[in-house]
């Protein structure tokens, strides 16, 4: 069994937190190839979750065809909610709003399809 040294752990914690850090804003993430101990991003990130009840139950019964259902009714709620969000950035007036908004509703869409039309080729 190995011993943790613990002295040489704090010295690279310390050395860790201060350094000398670069923080670039863009408009996206990089891959994680490019995050190191010595730079940082800073960016607009967004999620979105929807919380299926019962999904583990619903996804083992093997019953498809109802899985599809329930996928394209929480597809078409995602959609309704990120237009909700696009028509709040326009009646806010703000083009930095707005074009945010607009990214998440295309990514939205484009996520709800590919599920989609997953599901549609397992049936």
């Amino acid at each position: 069994m190995s011993v943790y040294d613990y002295r040489a752990g704090k010295k690279r914690i310390d050395a860790i937190l201060n350094n000398k850090l670069e923080v670039k804003t863009q408009h996206q993430l990089p891959s994680d190839d490019n995050f190191t101990f010595d730079n940082g991003y800073y960016s607009w990130i967004t999620a979105i979750f929807v919380d299926l009840r019962n999904s583990s139950t619903l996804f083992a019964n093997g019953d498809k065809e109802k899985v599809a259902k329930i996928a394209k009714k929480k597809a078409k709620d995602i959609q309704n909610m990120v237009e909700e969000l696009v028509s709040y950035a326009v009646e806010k007036g703000s083009p930095v709003l707005e074009k945010a908004a607009n990214a998440v509703r295309e990514k939205a869409i484009d996520v709800t399809k590919e599920v989609l039309a997953k599901l549609e080729k397992e049936n």
